[in-house]
């Protein structure tokens, strides 16, 4: 799987774009999941993501989209009765991480400075 954020947020499993999910939060909590890979209560992502909804609605909304995405994604998302994460075990590239990386190796550099700058300075801050 590859998760691209970096110019808008794409999904690719074994190269094919995945592009069918139930809404919007179903793109926003699989982002969420794969940047934090461990486990998350149920209770948190529902408030999380519905906010504005009461905790039984909220789990509703949640569940429906899990399904969506277990369904697309297989186990890459693992739903148990009270958690849900992203199977950070299986292969994935995130894009944000490998920028992140990056960033991390050049600052390590004589030149990190200058680097910084541009970064910051294509980034607009």
């Amino acid at each position: 799987m590859t998760i691209s954020l970096l110019g808008g947020v794409t999904i690719a499993l074994d190269g094919t774009a995945v592009s069918s999910f139930v809404s919007r939060k179903a793109d926003a909590l699989l982002v969420y999941l794969a940047c934090n890979p461990r486990p998350h209560p149920r209770e948190t992502l529902a408030t999380l993501f519905w906010p504005d909804n009461d905790q039984t609605r909220a789990l509703a909304n949640l569940s429906v989209i899990l399904t969506s995405l277990r369904k697309q994604l297989g186990d890459y998302v693992q739903a148990e009765r009270h958690t849900v994460a992203f199977n950070s075990e299986r292969p994935f590239e995130l894009d944000a991480n490998q920028f992140e990386q990056a960033i991390e190796q050049a600052q390590a550099r004589p030149q990190a400075g200058k680097i910084t700058r541009t970064v910051a300075t294509q980034l607009g801050t």
